[in-house]
């Protein structure tokens, strides 16, 4: 499967627009001899180009005059009024960003800016500008938000902490279906796991990481380690399959088996024969499949419908036919057992016709469940969100059944599947 984290820009711009603040300055510069007030006249924008992440902050910059000796005598010649002025400028940030083989940024951002509206003093009829007195201090301002930006990125944006998180909250279990309960888990295996450097798209920076895992379905209760999921170590690799081939495991319980059929209603030999399942239980001896069946029912003859109590067995053997690949039961023998001298003689009841019905029933209900988890999964590759912050999403494109293993306590039917499984995590602003 692959993880794939995905930073948008619009979630960097959120943390930069931040980091900016309303205002970036505001104070008096004796050396300058003026009060200047910068601040954002419009929301930061950030984009990636050429492997590189592009800052554009809009800002307005206020200057007053609070020493006027630092201007010989020309505010002799200067209305009251013009000691105060206005532009607008706009700071550029690009920042290069590479990792080393610990998952850690390392940024390197240059600042400059642009002249949008220039500042200027009238003097009379003439226009003075002052952009070469004023450049040099707001080029130190715009470089300090440089180097927190370069500590954002190293410090806040922490590749594996995130791809951790999302690894272990893809490992929970995942609800394919509320009745019959599934449940799908995702098991890693500690081999041939690579990551791909981090990379830019136009509105995101994203890293791919390619990890080998077994698929296991339960039927039932989902079933929880208790421990944290660990990722394998990696090799880095510039491209990596998008394509998996994995083993599904399905794990049906007999306890979950019986009770999904308990309840159920059979009618045979057109419905003259009619069963209510009140109980049932399976046992596993020497490869055999055991199923006891405690059964409430009616006869109907002669016009009339007479009740009776029947507690049946059959034993089976259940594999997976080499030449389609279907789920079968095969019948290995039977035994009814009834109070009632009158059912005793009924021959349609005590032929192995009836065993053969009861494992077909149970035949077609085990495979119904096997094709629901197959659906179930196709659909939830199609998109499923996991959490606010993960999707589920790829294809199932080939699937085969490979073995059917008779365990104490359950069924576990191993399968092949190929086709494409990722868990895309979109990083928010607050969670980088």
């Amino acid at each position: 499967m692959q993880l794939n984290i995905h930073l948008p820009t619009d979630e960097i711009a959120k943390q930069v627009n931040h980091l900016y603040g309303q205002v970036i300055f505001d104070g008096e510069v004796a050396e300058l001899g003026l009060r200047i007030k910068i601040r954002k006249r419009a929301p930061i924008q950030v984009f990636c180009k050429d492997d590189k992440l592009y800052v554009e902050a809009p800002l307005e910059v206020y200057t007053k005059v609070i020493l006027k000796e630092k201007f010989l005598g020309i505010f002799d010649v200067i209305t009251p009024n013009i000691e105060e002025t206005d532009f607008e400028i706009t700071a550029q940030y690009e920042t290069s960003i590479r990792e080393d083989a610990y998952w850690r940024l390392k940024a390197n951002t240059t600042a400059d800016f642009s002249w949008d509206r220039k500042p200027q003093w009238n003097l009379l009829v003439f226009k003075v500008r002052i952009s070469s007195l004023i450049k040099p201090f707001i080029k130190t301002q715009i470089q300090e938000v440089a180097e927190r930006i370069n500590d954002f990125i190293e410090k806040e944006i922490q590749l594996e902490r995130h791809a951790q998180t999302a690894w272990q909250t893809a490992c929970l279990p995942i609800r394919l279906e509320e009745n019959p309960p599934l449940w799908l888990m995702i098991h890693p295996e500690r081999q041939d796991a690579f990551r791909r450097p981090i990379h830019f798209g136009k509105e995101e920076i994203f890293t791919d990481i390619s990890l080998p895992v077994n698929l296991h379905a339960y039927l039932g209760k989902a079933r929880e380690s208790g421990e944290k999921t660990e990722m394998p170590p990696f090799e880095e690799k510039d491209e990596i399959e998008k394509v998996f081939q994995t083993q599904l495991s399905s794990h049906l319980p007999y306890r979950d088996l019986c009770a999904l059929l308990i309840g159920q209603d059979i009618a045979l030999d057109k419905e003259r024969l009619q069963f209510h399942i009140r109980s049932m239980g399976m046992k596993t001896k020497n490869g055999k499949l055991n199923t006891s069946l405690s059964l409430q029912g009616s006869l109907k003859r002669f016009g009339r419908r007479f009740p009776f109590r029947l507690v049946m067995f059959i034993s089976t053997r259940p594999y997976i036919d080499p030449e389609n690949g279907r789920i079968k039961i095969q019948l290995l023998d039977h035994e009814f057992l009834t109070p009632h001298w009158w059912l005793k003689a009924y021959k349609r009841l005590a032929s192995k016709a009836f065993a053969k019905q009861l494992t077909r029933g149970l035949n077609d209900f085990i495979e119904s469940i096997d094709q629901q988890v197959v659906e179930r999964i196709r659909e939830a590759l199609m998109g499923r969100e996991i959490d606010d912050l993960l999707r589920l999403h790829g294809s199932l494109d080939a699937f085969e059944h490979t073995e059917l293993l008779i365990h104490p306590h359950e069924l576990e039917l191993r399968s092949t599947l190929k086709g494409e499984l990722q868990v895309k995590i979109i990083l928010a602003a607050q969670a980088a």
